[in-house]
């Protein structure tokens, strides 16, 4: 019999003993610190962990069942903390400056889109909310969130935008 909600479990240490951690970059390496988000288990989807990245742009949650999580950071916040960052010159995951590093210190590497992670589409001066936003930054219409599993590894995150974007959505 499973845990539905580990708040109800009688012996949680025998089943709460995972982790996972994201620390949030851009694509210049530079540290996404007070981003709020959201952590949903697989395991109790009606149980969602919620905060802020510290100061070094990191998120850890700890006490989890074994299950898949899924992982949303704010659209707005991000949106707008990411329309304020250069681009570095050369585009695309290849040419990252964070992989190398990331593989380096024994960190899992995600290159992800603001879609990929948002929890839903940022407001933005001029766009019409009712236009499909560029399919390469949001490739689903609805939000799904960064998933992982296995737990118990830390996962280094390169959120990725382009100002670009905003220019596509303004000015279509």
């Amino acid at each position: 019999m499973g845990i539905s909600d580990p708040r109800l479990c009688f012996d949680c240490k025998r089943f709460l003993k995972n982790w996972v951690e994201f620390q949030l970059v851009d694509e210049q390496d530079k540290l996404l610190v007070n981003q709020s988000y959201r952590l949903i288990s697989h395991g109790t989807p009606g149980y969602v962990r919620q905060g802020v990245t510290d100061g070094f742009g990191v998120l850890r949650e700890e006490t989890l069942l074994p299950h898949p999580v899924t992982l949303y950071i704010a659209a707005q916040s991000l949106a707008d903390e990411m329309e304020q960052r250069p681009l570095r010159e050369i585009r695309g995951e290849e040419a990252s400056v964070v992989k190398p590093k990331a593989e380096a210190e024994g960190h899992q590497y995600c290159y992800v889109t603001i879609g990929q992670i948002s929890d839903g589409l940022p407001v933005i001066k001029e766009w019409d909310p009712k236009d499909i936003p560029p399919p390469y930054h949001f490739p689903n219409p609805e939000p799904k969130g960064y998933q992982v599993h296995p737990l118990n590894q830390q996962r280094d995150l390169t959120a990725h935008i382009q100002h670009d974007t905003y220019w596509h959505i303004v000015k279509p």
